[in-house]
């Protein structure tokens, strides 16, 4: 004889709490979640400013401990000059369509990989990090422009002839920034890996990028700074005066303060 057997259903209210345990157990961890890529990203950033500074210590160790130093905007640009360093098999204009990510130590993972290039089916590859904004001393005590390395347009535009420092050179290298992670859209001008664009920053470029992105890593007003020493340090503006007393959001003297290279 053949018994029925009553088929077990869920009832509707049974549903409904199984929805809602899942729904407040997504709301637990999307947030969780989101710090985790939020940290990934903040590191492969990182990891970026030590690639490109093993590349200026190659760099430097083949011309005489200097680093790279701009001769114009085009064929002699900083960019070009390191790119030999592991990646020589690919050759100017860089585009996104070309190279896809072997360039991607030149831009955080928060930003836009490219630009829209002016030609057609063209992508100009968008550079996060700039070195600070720099004048040759033999020229003339000046207390803005401090860093490593004279590059970009600046030589163009002054007709000044090319110049960088030695590593050896900065006295303090566990305290001097030489290169800033930067959103290249608050520079002059478009920012992009081997053509003729600006790459270098000033206090007023940190502080655009700074209040268009105020929270781009894990603190706010913050960014990535690379000291000359190698070692990379996320930072608020403020925390970087030194012994200069100035005030970081309103200066636009480097002077005394972490920038300084020069000292």
């Amino acid at each position: 004889m053949i018994k029925n057997r009553t088929r077990l259903k869920f009832t509707l209210i049974e549903l409904l709490v199984v929805i809602a345990i899942i729904g407040i157990l997504a709301s637990l961890l999307l947030p969780t979640l989101g710090k985790a890529r939020q940290k990934s990203r903040a590191s492969i950033c990182i990891n970026n400013l030590k690639t490109l500074n093993t590349m200026y210590l190659l760099y430097a160790d083949d011309n005489t401990g200097h680093f790279p130093a701009a001769t114009d905007t085009t064929v002699g640009n900083t960019d070009r000059k390191i790119l030999s360093y592991g990646n020589s098999q690919l050759s100017a204009p860089y585009r996104y369509e070309d190279i896809g990510n072997r360039l991607s130590f030149f831009n955080c993972p928060e930003e836009d990989k490219y630009y829209e290039g002016i030609a057609a089916n063209t992508s100009n590859i968008r550079r996060s990090y700039s070195f600070m904004r720099a004048k040759d001393p033999s020229l003339g005590n000046n207390t803005w422009e401090r860093g490593v390395t004279l590059n970009g347009w600046a030589v163009e535009n002054n007709n000044e002839t090319p110049w960088s420092m030695r590593f050896s050179e900065v006295n303090s290298p566990n305290s001097a920034i030489y290169k800033v992670e930067i959103d290249p859209d608050n520079l002059t001008g478009n920012s992009t890996v081997g053509l003729n664009s600006l790459h270098y920053a000033t206090l007023d470029n940190i502080r655009d990028s700074l209040l268009g992105t105020p929270k781009k890593h894990t603190k706010t007003y913050a960014t990535n700074y690379l000291f000359v020493d190698g070692h990379i340090e996320l930072r608020n503006l403020i925390s970087l005066a030194g012994n200069s007393g100035l005030d970081m959001w309103s200066t636009g003297v480097t002077q005394n303060t972490l920038f300084d290279c020069q000292d």
